[in-house]
């Protein structure tokens, strides 16, 4: 079973490219004229604290930058989620779980904590995080129920997972709504209890929702089983079981992508399926 990916829930993918590429004027390092500059009127300003505060570190600035996760800005907000998941201060991690986090009143400051939460290099508490999954978004229960599955993978994952977060990602696995929440709700807990989720895996495959038959194949399952995903009606499935097939880098697989090149309708999945033969063939052609 291969490791989840760290998983960003930012609202915005661009906004790596944002706090990476993006050309930055000087920011002051000083931390009182940060904290005034982190109440500026312009949201360019604003995030430009949020940076200094990041360069300048330490538990005062960091703190800072917790409660950053609340501005009204998305720019500035988003850039705070990015630089408080770098955390590994456990007191610091704590506040995530509280008033400033977790148990905010702001809905957006509890799905930027439970991003941030993703992705600290700490013990995270998982039964504050099952709180979320009352939230009636999908973004925000798939925020939580990423958070849990990469923390648990990273055994970083505090709580009671026989009794109340294992029940609780089971619910969400049987009861969500939408097919992305299922297919979180998968992930994290084969990632919660790797040896006891087979069945579970199995069920999903036959699941109505294609997030979660795509979820499946990509936890481990049987060669057959990514066989018989080629022959699926979604394109999203199709794909995941050729990427599997082309991971399994076997014999066997390399005949089953073959067979499948000459019934395959769409032109993308042919030429992605030719695409792993040759990788797995070493041939460019």
């Amino acid at each position: 079973m291969s490791a989840p990916e760290v998983p960003m829930t930012l609202s915005q993918p661009v906004l790596a490219l944002l706090c990476i590429f993006l050309a930055r004027a000087p920011v002051p390092s000083d931390l009182e004229a940060l904290t005034r500059q982190l109440g500026d009127a312009q949201k360019w300003e604003r995030r430009k604290a949020v940076e200094g505060l990041a360069k300048l570190g330490g538990h005062e600035a960091m703190t800072l930058l917790i409660g950053a996760l609340r501005d009204p800005a998305g720019e500035v907000a988003d850039t705070a989620e990015w630089y408080v998941g770098q955390v590994s201060s456990q007191s610091l991690i704590d506040l995530l779980h509280g008033k400033q986090g977790l148990r905010s009143k702001d809905d957006r400051v509890r799905l930027r904590a439970a991003g941030a939460l993703a992705r600290v290099e700490g013990t995270v508490d998982g039964e504050a995080l099952i709180r979320l999954l009352s939230e009636k978004e999908p973004e925000w229960k798939c925020a939580a129920l990423h958070a849990i599955e990469w923390q648990a993978s990273a055994d970083h994952l505090d709580g009671d997972r026989e009794d109340k977060i294992r029940p609780a990602l089971e619910k969400a696995l049987k009861r969500g709504r939408e097919g992305q929440t299922r297919a979180a709700a998968l992930r994290a807990l084969v990632a919660l209890d790797p040896g006891g989720t087979e069945q579970d895996v199995l069920a999903a495959l036959g699941d109505d929702a294609h997030q979660v038959r795509v979820a499946a194949l990509g936890l481990g399952v049987s060669q057959e089983r990514l066989v018989a995903g080629l022959g699926d009606k979604s394109l999203a499935v199709r794909v995941a079981a050729i990427n599997g097939l082309a991971a399994a880098q076997s014999a066997p697989a390399a005949r089953a992508l073959a067979a499948h090149l000459e019934v395959e309708e769409n032109l993308r999945l042919q030429w992605r399926t030719v695409e792993r033969l040759q990788a797995l063939s070493g041939l460019a052609h």
